[in-house]
């Protein structure tokens, strides 16, 4: 199916008594797409659908009509390999744990099953593919963006291809507090301590507030 086809029916035909062969016949119900040129005996054409058919050839001469054969034809449904769909960008967090199943992007054809998977592009560290089940899954161990490239394959070939970008962000890291000594003041003397001087920012990300427990005292 969707493949050319030809068949020289001529050449299972024998001359007799050195006469030329003056036509064929071919009987039965051709599958869709194929014709028979009675003159050369053959058979050709690009088959348009799976078909099964039972086809019966005769020959003839000056002398008449010649024995016949019968003969099955079988067109089988054109190779349809898997078909990937688009695949979305992605996202996840260093040190978060990060799950994704890629087959759910792949459509089966024919009723063929998917045989595997193949993911190109250089994983994230500490991120793995698993060709059988088509699941990337791991827990990144650092900021990165990758390039990816995912195919199928089932029976009948190697799908298409679809391309996207992994992009793994920093883990989040909060500010650090440093140790900050006690601190002593006097009374009806004005105090001041800036304790944003003991916090260190992280990863470039600004502080964006502060916060003090505890109760503060007045004593007279």
């Amino acid at each position: 199916m969707g493949t050319a086809f030809t068949l020289n029916l001529a050449s299972f035909v024998t001359a007799t008594n050195g006469d030329p062969v003056t036509g064929y016949t071919l009987g039965g119900t051709l599958p869709a797409g194929l014709s028979f040129n009675s003159s050369t005996g053959v058979l050709s054409g690009t088959p348009s659908a799976a078909a099964t058919a039972s086809l019966t050839l005769s020959a003839r001469d000056k002398d008449g009509v010649s024995n016949s054969d019968s003969f099955v034809l079988t067109i089988a449904a054109a190779l349809v390999p898997p078909v990937v769909g688009n695949v979305p960008d992605q996202s996840g967090v260093a040190g978060t744990a990060f799950t994704l199943n890629l087959a759910s992007f792949v459509t089966a054809t024919n009723g063929d099953p998917v045989t595997g998977y193949t993911l190109g592009g250089t994983l994230p560290a500490g991120v793995s593919f698993n060709s059988s089940t088509g699941v990337l899954s791991g827990t990144p161990s650092g900021a990165a963006t990758a390039s990816l490239t995912l195919s199928a394959r089932d029976k009948d070939g190697v799908s298409n291809s679809d391309s996207f970008v992994l992009t793994i962000a920093a883990a989040p890291v909060p500010p650090v507090v440093g140790n900050v000594p006690d601190q002593s003041g006097v009374a009806g003397t004005a105090f001041t301590l800036n304790l944003a001087s003991f916090v260190t920012a992280t990863n470039g990300d600004p502080v964006t507030g502060y916060t003090l427990g505890g109760t503060l005292s007045r004593r007279g």
